[in-house]
């Protein structure tokens, strides 16, 4: 329990990327009212707060039994992944040390059974039995979107900062890819440069997103190739935070409080959505947007419907047309990769 307590604003941020999916593993240690409770929640952080809140009403042993979910789920959250790769490493356990303090030293071994908690400053609290032989130190794997999921153009030489923007060359494959999207709607506006956002953590996040989605939509194509405007204000807190639908209703929300994103270039490139500075360069991104199922969205939607008789599973997007869609609303910022930037002229 204690670990909740001193974590509670960090889990809040690490699980919001993706609550319902959390919540549905917890629905062993969650009474159905306090289940339904937690999912009427207006906000993903709302909705973590009050699960927290619950779990630790529920005693230590339900607190026992969501670390343990922590531990297995840590993958699809790469805040959570993170905080327990970098608190597991270092730490010996072959003797207790004086006054049951933890002591890390390199070189060292652990055993999963012994770890019964994980403060805040990165302490084990362990339930100490006969230690085992020592065993070779196998470093935290990163998980399988960390490993193996770069897009194949990306550069993989090291960096020195968490996002890079890469210049595309003209007439390469990557590049007319791209300028063919963009050029579909926008034949006569002049395309300046464009640049691939390369950002491994939000990447990651994506990825995990992507295939939880999968999952759980038996396998449909739930990803499209959608264009987001915006204004040089703004980039650079995309480009390393990724999209924030804290801003909707910014251009009139009419089908959602979330993020938009549109079908053809020509829709971004209007001068409301993409404002040109002193020289008329304007902006706007090439995005991949998990949309999956989708729905009409109305305006003040927080989030999307329950989808059928649900009453934990919504849609995945909004739209304003489900016949013949040209804008997309997403309400979870994971949903959306910022894939390139474009920089092009005002006709």
């Amino acid at each position: 329990m204690e670990f909740l307590k001193s974590k509670q604003t960090e889990l809040v941020q690490w699980l919001s990327t993706d609550p319902e999916y959390i919540i549905e593993k917890c629905e062993d240690i969650l009474s159905v009212k306090q289940g339904k409770a937690v999912s009427s929640q207006a906000t993903a952080a709302e909705k973590i707060c009050l699960l927290l809140n619950e779990i630790m009403k529920n005693g230590e042993g339900a607190c026992e039994k969501f670390n343990e979910i922590l531990q297995k789920e840590k993958a699809r959250y790469p805040g959570l992944q993170q905080h327990f790769s970098k608190n597991t490493q270092g730490v010996n356990l072959s003797q207790p040390p004086p006054n049951a303090n933890v002591v890390a030293i390199n070189n060292s071994h652990i055993t999963a059974d012994m770890i019964t908690d994980c403060d805040i400053d990165g302490n084990l609290n362990l339930s100490w039995t006969q230690a085992p032989p020592p065993a070779p130190v196998h470093q935290a794997s990163q998980c399988p979107a960390q490993q193996d999921n770069l897009p194949q153009q990306w550069d993989t030489r090291p960096a020195t900062t968490s996002v890079r923007l890469y210049p595309i060359h003209s007439g390469s494959p990557e590049y007319d890819e791209v300028l063919s999207l963009f050029r579909a709607t926008c034949p006569d506006n002049t395309i300046i440069k464009i640049e691939r956002v390369q950002n491994t953590n939000l990447w990651n996040s994506f990825q995990i997103k992507k295939q939880e989605m999968e999952d759980r939509n038996d396998g449909m194509i739930n990803e499209r190739r959608l264009f987001h405007a915006t204004s040089y204000t703004t980039i650079e807190h995309i480009n390393n935070n990724g999209f924030n639908r804290s801003y909707a209703g910014q251009n009139d929300a009419l089908y959602g409080n979330g993020t938009y994103f549109a079908v053809n270039a020509s829709y971004s490139a209007a001068d409301e959505f993409s404002k040109p500075d002193g020289e008329g360069r304007k902006l706007m991104y090439l995005c991949c947007v998990l949309t999956g199922h989708f729905t009409k969205g109305e305006r003040g939607m927080i989030e999307p419907p329950f989808r059928g008789g649900s009453e934990i599973r919504r849609y995945d997007s909004t739209t304003n047309d489900t016949d013949n869609p040209t804008e997309f609303v997403v309400f979870r910022d994971c949903q959306a990769y910022p894939q390139y930037l474009i920089t092009f002229l005002r006709v």
